[in-house]
């Protein structure tokens, strides 16, 4: 193959040197363009969980202060209508499970316990799903954690509109 390009007249060289190049600027601008869409992505799923987050810890604070399981699960299934929201669940201050969300039945079990933890939000991407945990606080002037909300958001229909 070497042979046969050096035998080529200058013109047809530089030709094949020309496509080659182009060609691997495409390949790459393709690709980076791939990994700046996934970024982006986990970049707007993120904001989305924060804000869905901070909304559900707001509504569920009170339900937590007085023990209103109900309640509680009434505003956790306000998120049927988010469909990329697959469970959500509220843990108490002790970190027993308080409240729980399922898209579907007997889709996710959450563990009857959590280890309670001060922390801010926390978000762990996996292949396919996103998982978020945040903080549930008690009304001002105090401020203190009273419970911890947990979310998973499932991502594949989104990664499949990216072709992963």
């Amino acid at each position: 193959m070497l042979k046969r390009f050096h035998q080529l007249p200058i013109g047809k060289k530089l030709q094949a040197i020309n496509l080659l190049m182009i060609s691997l600027i495409t390949l790459l601008t393709i690709i980076s363009l791939c990994f700046y869409m996934y970024a982006t992505l986990q970049d707007e799923y993120q904001g989305d969980s924060k804000s869905l987050s901070s909304l559900l810890a707001e509504n569920v604070n009170s339900a937590l202060l007085f023990g209103d399981k109900k309640s509680a699960q009434e505003a956790l299934a306000g998120l049927r209508t988010v469909d990329h929201v697959s469970h959500a669940e509220i843990y108490d201050k002790a970190g027993n499970l308080f409240a729980s969300y399922a898209k579907g039945t007997g889709t996710f079990r959450a563990p009857p316990h959590l280890d309670p933890k001060g922390y801010e939000t926390e978000i762990h991407f996996g292949r396919l799903t996103f998982n978020t945990t945040f903080p549930v606080l008690s009304v001002a002037p105090d401020k203190e954690q009273i419970g911890t909300l947990t979310m998973q958001l499932d991502l594949s229909n989104a990664y499949a509109h990216l072709g992963y």
